[in-house]
């Protein structure tokens, strides 16, 4: 296959959950591939909101100590290879495609030996486990799809776990509690692995991880909104000073919002722990750079500023308050447009409820994936329930329109494939 083909036979393959949630196939897959997984280190990262960005950190402070990185994550945003990378680079489309010709063989192979069909997310974190093992990475830093507990990704034996906040998401496969989810977010806490926990919001999620870290013998670590005094924040990003257990630091990051100084500090706090629990020594000055020089697109990212234009990916409530919040921080004297499109899955009348309180006008917005709300069927739901909405056609061109009025900003929020869409064209 070439690399369109192996993107296409990818995409294409099975997003289903099987009746029985257990990791038998993909462990079977990469018995037949040779386990790469076990032959490099890793850091494995669950959480409901943050975790992209707390792996984009990690990496980059990893990486500029000079380690070679492998960093896999999901969704990507503008190209598919963005989800597996080398040293911070896009893993090469022959590469990828190369790889995925020979996880297909043996997908093949054990489907017609009666075994079930290898699903899209199972050959993902195949491909992505043998290109770090082709590669001889250092180490991957490793990020869940849904979950934890029965996630694909759970067959490695991480060197460090991480957990950042833990929120109400993928319900109808995680569970209807806090209590329920954070049982399958710890199901990547190994025994005597340390784990470095987020500040969570909820008690019933800080209960059950402690509780999974002791079965387990597991060092725990969590950061605390206590440990962070913030001196300046802004659509420049932030500069805090972080304090835990005598371990202190004046950090900067240039990813913008309160949570980013929450992504951060979890992320700080994970490279102090790898560096006195393992192999990997980090020295205090490329973590901080490491930190300051990240880079992670659509999250609360400034792509225009005449008028300011904000891109986000916030897909869920907990994503969405923590966006409000910064807006009416940082543009405390106005409102804003909101271009809103969402799945169908997420709960987006909260959501919507949450932007309107920001918002001048809610533009809905249908997103080319079958999965989403139609933009006209989520714009009568929202005037419905007394939210001013209005659906847009085409939306270039109601943003050529927006563009026009330089005096009220606008952002782009529900989904990181919306996001996504409208940043590669403004980037354009």
């Amino acid at each position: 296959m070439n690399f369109k083909e192996s993107v296409k036979y990818v995409e294409t393959s099975s997003r289903q959950s099987r009746e029985k949630n257990d990791l038998s196939v993909v462990k079977e897959l990469l018995a037949r591939l040779g386990n790469p997984q076990d032959d490099f280190k890793s850091i494995h990262v669950a959480g409901t909101n943050g975790k992209g960005s707390v792996c984009a950190y990690m990496e980059s402070a990893i990486r500029e100590q000079g380690y070679k990185t492998g960093l896999f994550t999901s969704p990507y945003i503008l190209v598919f290879n963005e989800r597996i990378r080398i040293s911070g680079i896009n893993v090469k489309d022959g590469i990828f495609a190369s790889v995925a010709t020979k996880v297909r063989q043996q997908a093949e192979d054990m489907q017609k030996e009666g075994f079930p069909l290898a699903a899209f997310f199972e050959l993902l974190t195949a491909i992505a486990f043998v290109i770090f093992k082709e590669e001889n990475i250092d180490i991957a830093i490793v990020e869940t799809g849904i979950g934890g507990t029965y996630d694909a990704t759970n067959v490695i034996t991480p060197i460090l776990s991480v957990i950042t906040s833990i929120a109400y998401d993928h319900m109808n496969i995680l569970g209807d509690t806090i209590d329920q989810i954070a049982q399958n977010k710890a199901g990547i806490i190994k025994c005597n692995c340390p784990v470095v926990v987020s500040n969570q919001k909820y008690d019933e999620a800080y209960a059950v991880l402690l509780n999974k870290s002791k079965q387990c013998s597991a060092p725990m670590f969590c950061t605390n909104k206590s440990n962070v005094q913030i001196d300046a924040i802004g659509f420049s990003g932030a500069k805090f000073q972080f304090d835990y257990s005598g371990i202190k630091a004046n950090i900067e990051t240039d990813l913008i919002g309160y949570h980013q100084v929450e992504n951060a500090s979890c992320a700080f706090l994970a490279l102090c722990v790898l560096t006195q629990y393992t192999e990997f020594k980090l020295a205090a000055e490329s973590i901080l750079f490491g930190l300051k020089k990240t880079k992670w697109i659509c999250r609360l990212e400034v792509v225009d500023k005449n008028p300011l234009v904000i891109v986000d990916g916030a897909h869920n409530t907990q994503a969405v308050l923590s966006l409000v919040k910064t807006v009416k921080d940082f543009l405390p004297i106005g409102k804003v447009n909101i271009i809103f499109g969402v799945m169908q899955r997420k709960d987006y009348l909260t959501m919507a409820k949450n932007l309107d309180k920001i918002a001048k006008q809610i533009y809905t917005v249908s997103i080319d994936d079958d999965k989403s709300v139609n933009g006209e069927e989520l714009a009568n739901e929202l005037n419905d329930i007394d939210i001013n909405a209005l659906n847009i056609g085409d939306i270039y061109t109601t943003l050529c329109k927006l563009l026009e009025d330089k005096n009220t900003p606008i952002l782009i929020c529900g989904s990181l494939y919306l996001a996504g869409i409208v940043r590669q064209k403004l980037k354009m």
